[in-house]
């Protein structure tokens, strides 16, 4: 089994949504989104090849026949990292805990709860007792694939290769703002601080990070073979098809249009909100001609394999015209429509007044 050790703000998050694209949805289990963190429950994750979650080692069961990945990141940088994070959450429990988002040292004083999250973190996720020795022996000692933050396509490079498959980088996702550290104006007294909370875990990181391409491995070849003889990989593009088309002509004229999304395990797992079922009609009228565009909000779904419908609305004013209708999805935080590689879709040409089923 291929075991993801996700430590909050080292690109965890990343690395989750390229199993989803690669391996598709339902060959990864993660604590945390399939079943809560804290249960007990190993059965739950009966049947996948991937697990992952913000879940140290030693809370695994059967360490038998794993290999283990992670991305570690500097001491400091994740620190303020997770406070900003925290900041940007509804922190009324954090604040009873002494939290105070308009002092980072404040908090890094007076939060034990916080102190415990940014404090040998990192090493916690491989020694129960944060220690860098115990970490480093059990690193050493074989199964592990780990990276940093700014390593982390190599680490997915190297899973592609090792798996057959064709690589893509990893989406960028739960990052935050890009100036949130110069926002907080965090003295050299914190800073201090934070790298005296953080010696196992310093030591750690750098024993990674001065490894060419940042990168430790000590997962065999034969470790791969196996895994990847067990894991089938089917791949199958996501398909959008325009099952039904009514051109209406009672009170304003419009095109309504009935979609259905079929997914599939190759396309990206955007952020939610920002993948939208889209629709682009290109009018032909004489010697003219113009493009509208409707969009709808992808059912949350579709995120969970399910096969989604939509009803997209759009205003035309035809005479002797043709339309040709364009079904896509569109990624409005890159500001683009997925490429055809990514998603199975097909035009529809039309004359005017028409009706297909």
């Amino acid at each position: 089994m291929l075991t993801i050790l996700h430590i909050e703000k080292s690109a965890g998050t990343s690395i989750r949504e390229y199993l989803y694209t690669t391996f598709g949805r339902n060959a990864v289990f993660w604590w945390g989104i399939d079943a809560p963190i804290a249960s007990n429950r190993a059965d739950l994750q009966s049947g996948k090849y991937i697990v992952g979650g913000h879940r140290a080692l030693h809370q695994y069961s059967n360490l038998v026949d794993r290999a283990f990945i992670a991305t570690l990141r500097d001491p400091v940088e994740r620190a303020v990292s997770f406070y900003s994070y925290i900041c940007r959450q509804e922190i009324v429990d954090w604040k009873r805990d002494g939290f105070d988002p308009h002092d980072f040292f404040h908090t890094l004083k007076h939060c034990e709860r916080f102190r415990d999250a940014i404090t040998n973190r990192q090493t916690w996720y491989f020694a129960r007792e944060r220690s860098f020795a115990e970490a480093q022996n059990l690193i050493l000692s074989g199964g592990f694939l780990l990276g940093t933050v700014a390593s982390v396509d190599h680490i997915l490079h190297a899973i592609s290769a090792y798996m057959g498959v064709d690589f893509e980088p990893a989406p960028r996702v739960n990052q935050g703002p890009l100036d949130y550290r110069n926002s907080m104006n965090i003295n050299e007294a914190a800073l201090s601080e934070i790298e005296s909370l953080n010696i196992e875990d310093r030591k750690l990181f750098d024993m990674i990070h001065k490894q060419s391409n940042s990168l430790v491995n000590t997962v065999s070849d034969d470790w791969w073979s196996g895994f990847r003889s067990r894991i089938n990989v089917v791949y199958q593009r996501a398909r959008l098809m325009i099952v039904e088309v009514h051109h209406e002509i009672h009170g304003h004229e419009r095109l309504e249009l009935d979609l259905l999304l079929m997914p599939g395990n190759d396309l990206p797992m955007r952020k939610e909100d920002s993948l939208f079922v889209g629709v682009r009609a290109d009018v032909y009228e004489e010697n003219s001609k113009h493009s509208i565009e409707r969009r709808a909000p992808v059912a949350k779904g579709y995120f969970r394999g399910e096969p989604t419908f939509y009803h997209i609305v759009i205003p035309v004013s035809l005479s002797d015209g043709r339309y040709n209708l364009t079904p896509g999805l569109v990624d409005v935080s890159e500001k683009q429509w997925l490429k055809p590689d990514q998603l199975q879709v097909a035009s529809l040409s039309l004359g005017y007044g028409s009706h297909q089923r």
